[in-house]
C-alpha cells in the first residue's frame, strides 16, 4: 500500500454511509482479495478480485460535507458501478492497513495506550455505567456462537460490576437516541449487529472487523469469565478435516498449541 496521508475517515463513516449488508458482503475480499492500494490525500485506488478473470478497477474519493459528515462518491469496474462491495472492500482493506501500521510501533504505542486508559480511569465518576458483551458458545459445539449485551455499573477504577450487570438490547432505541453508558467505540458495534427483525445477535456480520471492536472496547468477555478478552500474538494455524459419520468438519490446529472453542 502507498500512502501519502493520514486515512480521512472511519469505520462508523464506513458504516453509516453503506450499511450491514454491503459490510458483510465486502468481507471475503478482505483475505487477499484488494490489491495495489493507494491513498493520496482524499482519493483512494486498489483493485479488486471479484467473480471475473480480471480484478475490478476501484477509484473513490472521500469528501466531507456539514450536512451530511464524510461522502464517499465511488467508482467500479464491475457491473454494480459504484456503492459496491468491493468499494466497501477497499475501504475496509485501507482502515485494517493503518490499524497494522499502528500496532508495528511497538512499545510507544502501547505505553501511549495505557495512559490514555490511566486518564479515562482517573476521571471516571463512580456508578457510571458501560456496556460489557459477552460472546457465548453452544453447548453442541456448534460453529456459530451468540453476542449477548450487559449494562454494568462501574467502579471507582473503570473496571464494570459484572455480577450485578444487567441484560441490554435495546439497540434501536440506542441508535435514535444514545444513553449515557454507550459510548463511541460502541456505536459502530451496535451498527454492525443491529438487525430489526430478531433479539438473536450473531457473530457473522462482518466478524473480523466487529472482532476487532469488541476487543478494543476492553470489555469483551467469554460467557461467564471475570477477565475480559484481549488480542494475543498471531500464531501460524493449518486446517484439519474430521470426517464425522456422514459429515466433514473443520478442525483448527495452532502452533504453539492454545485451546479452541
Amino acid at each position: 500500500m502507498t500512502t501519502s496521508s493520514p486515512v480521512p475517515y472511519t469505520l462508523l463513516d464506513v458504516i453509516n454511509a453503506f450499511g450491514q449488508r454491503e459490510m458483510s458482503k465486502a468481507q471475503p475480499y478482505l483475505a487477499g482479495a484488494v490489491k495495489n492500494l493507494s491513498i493520496s490525500g482524499d482519493e483512494i485506488s486498489a483493485t479488486v478480485q471479484g467473480t471475473e478473470r480480471s480484478p475490478y478497477r476501484v477509484d473513490i474519493t472521500v469528501s466531507s460535507d456539514s450536512r451530511k459528515g464524510v461522502v464517499f462518491y465511488s467508482d467500479c469496474t464491475c457491473p454494480v458501478g459504484e456503492g459496491c462491495k468491493h468499494v466497501v472492500a477497499t475501504l475496509l482493506m485501507v482502515l485494517k492497513h493503518q490499524v497494522l501500521v499502528q500496532r508495528s510501533a511497538g512499545d510507544r504505542a502501547a505505553v501511549l495506550r495505557w495512559a490514555e486508559a490511566f486518564k479515562t480511569c482517573a476521571t471516571q465518576k463512580p456508578g457510571k455505567e458501560a456496556l460489557i458483551y459477552r460472546i457465548r458458545l453452544s453447548a453442541q459445539h456448534s460453529p456459530y456462537a451468540q453476542l449477548d449485551m450487559e449494562k454494568a455499573r462501574l467502579a471507582a477504577d473503570g473496571r464494570p460490576h459484572l455480577d450485578s450487570a444487567k441484560s441490554w438490547s435495546n439497540v434501536d432505541g440506542a441508535l435514535r437516541n444514545r444513553p449515557g453508558f454507550v459510548r463511541d467505540e460502541d456505536l459502530p458495534i451496535l451498527k454492525l449487529i443491529y438487525n430489526p427483525s430478531s433479539s438473536f445477535l450473531a457473530l457473522n456480520q462482518a466478524p473480523d472487523v466487529l472482532m476487532e471492536l469488541l476487543l478494543a472496547t476492553g470489555r469483551l468477555y467469554l460467557d461467564e469469565g471475570k477477565e475480559p478478552l484481549h488480542l494475543a500474538e498471531a500464531r501460524a494455524a493449518t486446517i484439519q478435516w474430521l470426517e464425522q459419520g456422514h459429515r466433514v468438519q473443520p478442525r483448527l490446529l495452532v502452533e504453539p498449541d492454545a485451546p479452541t472453542f
